[in-house]
């Protein structure tokens, strides 16, 4: 056998070899992971916004630095805020004694057209007393025009106080002291004045690392402007995207190995979520298929993969955007599938208790009391 000969058969072997290879990877491996080599940590940047406008009379924060839930980040001039509240507390001060007002002036009005009933009454037989005298030709006609003069002004009297006392009775008709509307108008807008106080004070609502710091001492803030970007490196997780023609068998739950080119480590995971469109079509503009100039090309799926936290804390967080190299095992799932996270911040809810002890304590200070 010569050389050439021998250099086919040993080529075609090596072939045959390689291709055995493959086709046994492939039998025992391949098929059942799917390798994604342009992956990415992401994660929640939580966004830091102003909820009152003012000027920034004090910071407490810096870029990469870490903050835990509650701290004070910064804090707004609150000199215009003290002055509403102020004025909102005047102005329920000036409300309950509005109401106490009409209250007493309805008992006021009640005594007097009582009083111009009973004087109305009295001359009222007077005039009767005098009509019958004056045709039994016992008085004079100049007595009988008094006693009639007499009797018109208590009757007008009467009228006027009665019409009074049904206009007191209109004002706060249906009403108490807590339902009188200038009442519940002036309480809403002591409640807003007292948050708005509040929000001069701005609070870290979760604990994580400061990026993207825009607020510096002195400066000038609007409502809703963001200050800073807040991001818990506990709290990530990376996203896949994987090829349509790839996603048959990828479900919810299966087991991924991740390896961070940020490290180097290998993280534990499992598919959390996939996405409900392509990423073409969640672009910021998606492809038209119907333009009639389409080129059919593989889309791919974005899938969230949650990083296990026993992992996460073994090998430590990994910063927003560096990549990762993700392997799905389509054959094997995690028994360790979480529901997402609900997460909650009350630091600018209204404490109604407290609120309520001071709306009270303002009512009670303005209330008339009766002396003896």
């Amino acid at each position: 056998m010569n050389k050439t000969k021998m250099r086919i058969i040993l080529f075609l072997l090596v072939i045959a070899v390689i291709s055995s290879g493959y086709g046994l990877y492939w039998l025992l491996y391949g098929r059942f992971h799917i390798e994604v080599i342009d992956a990415y940590v992401t994660g929640n940047q939580n966004q830091i916004t102003s909820q009152v406008r003012g000027i920034i009379r004090k910071l407490n924060i810096e870029e990469t630095q870490k903050v835990e839930r509650g701290e004070v980040l910064a804090e707004v001039d609150d000199s215009d805020y003290r002055i509403a509240l102020a004025e909102a507390e005047a102005a329920l001060a000036s409300a309950v004694r509005e109401y106490q007002n009409l209250y007493y002036s309805v008992i006021e009005s009640e005594r007097v057209a009582a009083a111009d009933r009973s004087n109305y009454r009295n001359i009222e037989v007077t005039y009767q007393r005098d009509s019958k005298a004056y045709s039994k030709g016992l008085i004079s006609r100049q007595q009988l025009d008094d006693s009639k003069n007499s009797y018109t002004v208590a009757k007008a009297a009467l009228d006027q106080s009665e019409a009074s006392l049904d206009s007191a009775r209109t004002k706060i008709m249906g009403t108490d002291l807590y339902s009188y509307p200038p009442i519940q108008k002036a309480v809403e807008g002591y409640k807003k004045a007292y948050l708005n106080l509040k929000r001069t004070v701005i609070y870290a609502p979760i604990s994580g690392t400061l990026a993207k710091k825009s607020i510096y001492i002195g400066q000038q803030i609007e409502v809703n402007q963001n200050i800073a970007a807040l991001i818990d490196l506990e709290q990530i997780w990376v996203t896949a995207n994987i090829k349509e023609t790839e996603m048959e068998n990828v479900e919810i739950g299966n087991y991924v190995d991740l390896v961070s080119d940020f490290n180097g480590k290998t993280y534990k995971g499992y598919v959390q979520g996939i996405s409900p469109g392509s990423g073409s079509a969640l672009s910021l503009l998606p492809a038209q298929n119907a333009t009639g100039n389409w080129i059919k090309i593989v889309q791919r799926v974005p899938v969230r993969i949650q990083i296990e936290k026993k992992s996460l804390e073994e090998n430590g967080p990994m910063p927003l955007g560096t990549s990762i190299t993700a392997t799905v095992n389509v054959k094997k799932k995690s028994d360790t599938v979480n529901p997402y996270a609900v997460e909650v911040s009350d630091f600018y809810t209204l404490d109604e208790k407290e609120v309520e002890e001071k709306i009270q304590s303002i009512i009670s200070a303005n209330v008339f009391r009766k002396e003896g």
